[in-house]
């Protein structure tokens, strides 16, 4: 599962990269750290509509917790760990096919508009 996070974070890391950005690995740590955010809230915020259970998600400081919890967990994976994680996922997407390259991009492209477009939607709901 992590290989998927690697490779989108390696496709954000190329788009900020793209503008010549200081912080682009950093940046992408926070996306792909968001992203995941953004999954678990949706699922609880989907579970709490389901079953008509509060899920702790009405607590601003829960939501608070969950998001720097991601933001950290993936700063440190991809920033602070040490810096062979970026250049070791580049060598992984070198080693892959033109086809598999195509599939993961289009993959993190669904996942990243599936993410956001179900977090906005729950919210309103």
């Amino acid at each position: 599962m992590l290989r998927f996070f690697d490779f989108l974070f390696l496709r954000i890391y190329k788009f900020y990269d793209s503008f010549n950005e200081k912080g682009a690995q950093s940046s992408a740590a926070g996306a792909v750290g968001f992203f995941m955010a953004a999954n678990i809230l949706t699922a609880l915020m989907l579970l709490s509509s389901i079953f008509n259970v509060n899920v702790f998600i009405s607590n601003k400081l829960y939501i608070l917790v969950i998001a720097i919890f991601f933001q950290v967990i993936f700063h440190i994976r991809y920033v602070s760990q040490d810096t062979k994680n970026l250049p070791l996922i580049k060598e992984k997407w070198g080693k892959l096919t033109e086809n598999q390259k195509n599939y993961q991009r289009y993959y993190a492209l669904a996942y990243m508009i599936a993410s956001a477009m179900g977090l906005i939607i729950l919210t309103i709901l």
